[in-house]
C-alpha cells in the first residue's frame, strides 16, 4: 500500500503579525522542506541576516523535542542552521523542550542527536568535531509549567552573563499539537520572554496528514 503523503503547513509569528503558509501535499522530503523554512525565517526576518545590524546569543527552544518531527527532520535541521550561522557572527544555544522528565527525555533527544549528519563537502574529522560543538551547546529541558519556563529563562540569563554575550533574541519552534498552542505561549509571554532590547519569534509547524 502507498503511503499517503503528509501535508505540511506552518506560521511564523513576527512582531505582531502572523504570517501563514498554506499546506502543500506534494512537497518535497521532509529534509528539504525544514531547509525552506530556515530561508522563509531569514527572509521575515526571524533571525538576523549576515548584513543585519544585530548580532549576538540567539537561544533556540524546540518544543515536542522529543516527537516524531523532530526525530525525523528538525534536530538535523537545527543543525543545519548551526553550521550556516555560526560564521556569519551570532553564538546559539539549543533547548530541547519536553513533557517527559529530565532523564527519560535528555536520553530519547541525545539518542536522535547522536545520528545527524554533516553535508557531503565536510571531511569526517570535521563533520565529528561540528557534531561534537552542536552536541554541547544542546540541552533538555522538562516543559510543562510555568516554573519550568520560568527556570529555562534565568538559566538563559545566567549563561550570557557568564560568557559575557549580548542577547540577541530568542525563537520558540512550536512542534506540539494545535491545542497546546495557547498554553506553551502564555508559559512564554509571562515567563520566558527576553529582556528588553532582544527579540522573540515564534515559530508553528505541524503535519496535517
Amino acid at each position: 500500500n502507498r503511503k499517503r503523503k503528509e501535508a505540511r503547513c506552518f506560521s511564523i509569528q513576527t512582531g505582531s503579525s502572523l504570517h501563514h503558509f498554506s499546506c502543500c501535499s506534494a512537497c518535497p522530503g521532509p529534509t528539504m522542506f525544514f531547509t525552506a523554512t530556515l530561508s522563509t525565517l531569514f527572509l521575515l526576518g526571524v533571525l538576523p541576516s549576515a548584513a543585519g545590524e544585530r548580532h549576538g546569543h540567539i537561544s533556540v527552544v524546540l518544543l515536542g523535542a522529543t516527537g516524531d518531527l523532530a526525530k525525523k527532520y528538525l534536530w538535523q535541521g537545527f543543525f543545519q542552521l548551526y553550521l550556516d550561522e555560526v560564521s556569519n557572527g551570532h553564538t546559539f544555544t539549543f533547548y530541547g523542550g519536553a513533557q517527559a522528565e529530565l532523564e527519560r527525555g535528555s536520553k530519547l533527544m541525545f539518542d536522535r542527536l547522536k545520528t545527524l549528519t554533516c553535508p557531503p563537502d565536510v571531511t569526517p574529522n570535521r563533520c565529528a568535531m561540528l557534531k561534537d560543538q552542536f552536541l554541547r551547546l544542546t540541552q533538555y529541558r522538562q516543559l510543562k509549567t510555568a516554573e519550568g519556563y520560568a527556570a529555562l529563562s534565568e538559566e538563559i540569563t545566567t549563561l550570557l552573563s557568564q560568557e559575557g554575550l549580548e542577547e540577541a533574541g530568542r525563537i520558540f519552534y512550536f512542534s506540539v499539537p494545535p491545542f497546546a498552542y495557547a498554553e506553551i505561549a502564555r508559559h512564554i509571554n509571562s515567563s520566558c520572554r527576553p529582556p528588553p532590547g532582544a527579540w522573540v519569534r515564534v515559530v508553528l509547524e505541524k503535519p496535517f496528514g
